[in-house]
């Protein structure tokens, strides 16, 4: 598994990569790539970094898609943070650019607040780690999922990770779900959290906006002629 990279003969404007519950960073194949990659998975001879499923869901139920997987993405910076209602839920939207010439946008989707109000976990995470990010930096951009053993339950967030050491800053004084009843049975109110985190999300995005429109120099990397990530 490699992470997501450009070469120049790229032509797309905008890559267009999905976070899955499974922490890979997904970006759906074209009909004409799909093709192929149907052919190489009948032929036993499937790439890694490819796979292809039945999606569960939708107006597409059923339908057989190729994707391509990835575990990070490199060398990039952080162009516009934002939320977007989408098929009736909020979505987090990431924009990255690698800041080299004619390179395209990478967008970054997922889940901003679940069915419960509660805020999905990568974003959550990402939330939390906003005091730490150096707007007009180079970074690398990474998810996880983690099983914690004390719970047993499924943990997921994101890695930003710079050329020289950060010190970790607290987002500050987060409140916790309230625990309730409801039908006799236990559940939690995650609203506090959202809203405190919605907020803190909110007010970034119009940070990066402020920053990139000011005019700000961007830090640009020299680039290099290999290419050790996977191409598009």
């Amino acid at each position: 598994m490699g992470g997501l990279g450009l070469t120049q003969q790229n032509t797309m404007k905008t890559i267009y990569v999905e976070i899955k519950p499974d922490a890979y960073l997904v970006r759906r194949l074209s009909d004409n790539e799909s093709a192929k990659v149907f052919k190489q998975e009948e032929a036993g001879e499937l790439e890694n970094g490819y796979r292809t499923r039945t999606l569960q869901m939708g107006p597409n139920e059923g339908q057989k898609v190729a994707e391509q997987t990835f575990n990070s993405l490199s060398k990039v910076q952080l162009k516009e943070a934002k939320s977007e209602e989408k098929f009736g839920q909020h979505r987090m939207i990431l924009i990255f650019n690698n800041m080299q010439d004619n390179s395209p946008n990478i967008q970054i989707q997922c889940t901003l607040v679940s069915n419960s109000n509660s805020v999905n976990g990568f974003a959550s995470n990402f939330i939390d780690k906003i005091p730490n990010i150096k707007i007009g930096t180079i970074m690398d951009f990474s998810t996880w999922k983690m099983t914690d053993k004390n719970t047993g339950k499924d943990r997921r967030g994101v890695t930003i990770a710079y050329f020289d050491y950060v010190e970790m800053k607290s987002i500050g004084d987060k409140p916790r779900a309230t625990k309730g009843t409801k039908f006799g049975k236990e559940v939690w109110d995650f609203t506090p959290v959202a809203e405190f985190q919605l907020e803190k999300f909110n007010e970034f995005s119009r940070a990066l906006e402020n920053y990139w429109n000011s005019g700000s120099n961007a830090v640009i990397e020299e680039a290099k002629e290999e290419v050790t990530d996977l191409p598009f």
